[in-house]
Formats: C-alpha cells, sequence, structure tokens
C-alpha cells in the first residue's frame, strides 16, 4: 500500500510539473503573438514551438480582416521573404536527419495536388 502511494504521489507530482510547464509555453506563445500582432499590425498570427518532442500551437485573430476565417494546423501560409530563411533550415534538418531526401520532388512531403 506505501508503495502504491509513493508512485500515486510520484504520478501527482509529475502531472502538476507538465501542466505547469505546458501552461508556461501557452503563455510564451501568447505573449509572442501579441507582441507581433502589435507591432506588425497584422490581421492574424499564427505562433508554433517544438520543445521535448511536443508541437504547442497558437492561432490568433483572422486571415483576412472582418471574414472570420481563422487560421488552424492545418492552415497553409504562403512563403515570404523572412520565412525562406525558416523554410531552408527546417529542409537542412529534414535532410541531416535523413527525413527527406535532396533529389526527390518537394510534391512528395505535401498534401494535395500540384501540377508538374
Amino acid at each position: 500500500m506505501r508503495k502504491n502511494i509513493l508512485v500515486f504521489i510520484l504520478a501527482l507530482a509529475f502531472v502538476k510539473n507538465y501542466a505547469q510547464s505546458e501552461k508556461k509555453v501557452y503563455s510564451i506563445i501568447d505573449a509572442a503573438a501579441q507582441k507581433v500582432a502589435k507591432e506588425s499590425k497584422a490581421y492574424s498570427v499564427s505562433v508554433g514551438i517544438l520543445k521535448d518532442g511536443k508541437v504547442y500551437t497558437g492561432h490568433y485573430g483572422e486571415i483576412d480582416k472582418g471574414k472570420g476565417n481563422k487560421a488552424n494546423d492545418n492552415t497553409y501560409f504562403t512563403i515570404a521573404s523572412v520565412t525562406k530563411l525558416f523554410t531552408g533550415q527546417l529542409l537542412a534538418q529534414a535532410v541531416l536527419e535523413g527525413k527527406v531526401n535532396l533529389d526527390d520532388d518537394v510534391r512528395k512531403y505535401l498534401n494535395g495536388s500540384y501540377l508538374t
């Protein structure tokens, strides 16, 4: 019985710590999104964080002002000047990890149909 209580207490401590950690990540996402929205006057901000193998995302505002179309985890965004850098870095990392082959057609890794 004492062993079960100890395991239960340890499990509660882990869950509490995990929940606080997750809350902290989402508070960082919220703060970053608010700052970007304020400084850029963007209608919509999406933020993603990869921490300890878990993906955390937050979507704020509307893609087109007044249309009520909010972004979500399945929204595709166009690649602009700054995001080309991030896209290149992510692709390079995926190549180094053996997840992507540079000789492959990129459509192999994308959902949907695209012209050849």
